[in-house]
C-alpha cells in the first residue's frame, strides 16, 4: 500500500513539473480508497427499475428526482455538503436546487466525468460505514462504458432489478459486461417494486425464480425483495441486515489493486492532457507562423508600394520642375526683350535688370532651390 501511495505522489509531482495539473477528481478517489474502514456500494440498474427510489428510500429524502447524469458519491456524516469534483475544480453547491439541475440527465444530456460528494446524516450509512454511489443508468451505451470507470471504485455492487420484469436478456448483458469489466466485484440483486405484485404466492415464486436464475451468473449473489413505497419495520431491518452482510471486511489487496488501477488511468488521463498541450502549442506555432507569412507579405506590399509612390512623386517633381523652367525661360527671354531695345545703354542694363524680380532655380544636392531676385 505504502509503494502504490509513494508512485501515485510521484506522478502528481511529475506531472505538475511538466505543468500538467493531475486534477482534484484523482487525488479525491486515492484519498477514498485508503479508507479501509469504509465500504463502497455502488448501485447500478437500467432506466425505470427504481434505482433512484431505493437510494432515496435508504437514505430517507427525496434526493434523487430524475436520472443523473453524473457519478453521486452519498456519505454520511453530522452536516449536509454537496460538492462537486472534477479534474479542474472542487466547488461547493450553494444549495439543494442547483445540485438538481447540475445532475439532472434531462437537463445535462452528455455525461458528465465528475464526481458529487453528497454528505448528509443518515444512520444507516454511518452505522454501516457505507457510502452510496449511483451512476447514470446503464440502458445507455455510451454512459454505460463512462460509469464502468468507476466500478473500480466500488467494493460490491447492487444490481436493481424490476420484479414485474426481473433480469431480461438486457440486464443478462449488463451482468455479463460488469463481470467482465470488474471479473473480482462482489455482486448482489434487489428485487424492487416487490409490492406491485399482490398475489404473495406469485411474488414468493418471483423471488425464487430470480435468484436461481441470477445464481447461475453469481452463484454468491445475494437478493433481496423490496419496495421503495413501503415503510415497514420489517422491510428496513431486512435492509438493514442485507446492508451489514454487505459490509464484509475489506482486504488491502484488494484496495490496492483498485488504487493502482486508477494509477494507470491517471497516467492514461496525464498522456491525453499531454498529448492536448502539445497538440495546442503544434497550432499556436502553425498559426504564428502563418501569420508571419502573412506580415512579410504585407511588409512586401507596403515596401513595394512605397517604391512605386516615391517614383511617381519623383517623376511628377521633375515634370514640374521642367514645366517651371520652361515658364521662367520663356518669362526672362520675354522680360529681356522689353528691357533690351535698340537705343539700350549696354553699359547700364545689369541695373535695370536688377530692379526686375526674377525667379532663378538651382539644383543642389538633388534638390531644387528657387530664388526670387
Amino acid at each position: 500500500m505504502e509503494y502504490s501511495l509513494t508512485l501515485f505522489d510521484s506522478i502528481v509531482k511529475w506531472a505538475e513539473a511538466q505543468h500538467v495539473d493531475p486534477g482534484h477528481r484523482f487525488r479525491w478517489i486515492i484519498r477514498e480508497l485508503v479508507d479501509f474502514e469504509t465500504h463502497h456500494l455502488v448501485v447500478a440498474g437500467t432506466s425505470g427499475n427504481g434505482k433512484s427510489a431505493f437510494i432515496n428510500s435508504v437514505l430517507g429524502e427525496n434526493i434523487q428526482t430524475a436520472p443523473t447524469s453524473s457519478v453521486i458519491v452519498f456519505k454520511g456524516n453530522e452536516e449536509t455538503e454537496i460538492r462537486k469534483i472534477s479534474d479542474e475544480e472542487l466547488t461547493t453547491f450553494s444549495s439543494f436546487h442547483e445540485f438538481q439541475e447540475a445532475v439532472d440527465r434531462r437537463l445535462n444530456k452528455d455525461f458528465d466525468n465528475t464526481i458529487v460528494e453528497f454528505s448528509l446524516p443518515s444512520p444507516i450509512l454511518q452505522e454501516n460505514r457505507l457510502v452510496l454511489m449511483d451512476t447514470p443508468g446503464f440502458s445507455d451505451r455510451n454512459d454505460m462504458e463512462e460509469a464502468l470507470k468507476y466500478l473500480h471504485f466500488a467494493d460490491s455492487l447492487l444490481f436493481v432489478l424490476d420484479a414485474n420484469d426481473p433480469f431480461t436478456e438486457q440486464e443478462q448483458e449488463i451482468l455479463m459486461l460488469i463481470r467482465k469489466y470488474a471479473p473480482n466485484l462482489s455482486i448482489h440483486f434487489l428485487l424492487n417494486k416487490i409490492d406491485e405484485i399482490y398475489d404473495e404466492q406469485e411474488a414468493a415464486e418471483i423471488i425464487e425464480d430470480t435468484r436461481s436464475r441470477v445464481r447461475a451468473y453469481v452463484p454468491q449473489a445475494r437478493v433481496l425483495a423490496y419496495s421503495s413505497r413501503l415503510r415497514s419495520r420489517k422491510q428496513q431491518n431486512d435492509l438493514a441486515e442485507f446492508l451489514k452482510n454487505l459490509s464484509r471486511p475489506i482486504a488491502e489487496d484488494d484496495r490496492m489493486e483498485k488504487i493502482l488501477i486508477f494509477i494507470r488511468q491517471l497516467i492514461n488521463h496525464l498522456l491525453d492532457k499531454r498529448t492536448e498541450m502539445e497538440n495546442s502549442l503544434a497550432d499556436s506555432i502553425k498559426w504564428n507562423e502563418e501569420m508571419v507569412t502573412k506580415l512579410n507579405g504585407a511588409i512586401h506590399q507596403l515596401t513595394d508600394l512605397k517604391e512605386e509612390k516615391a517614383r511617381i512623386i519623383k517623376r511628377t517633381f521633375r515634370k514640374v520642375l521642367e514645366e517651371i523652367r520652361s515658364d521662367l525661360s520663356e518669362n526672362i527671354l520675354r522680360e529681356s526683350s522689353n528691357l533690351i531695345r535698340e537705343d539700350s545703354d549696354f553699359r547700364k542694363i545689369h541695373e535695370n535688370i536688377r530692379r526686375k524680380p526674377t525667379a532663378l532655380a538651382v539644383e543642389e544636392g538633388g534638390v531644387y532651390i528657387f530664388s526670387i531676385y
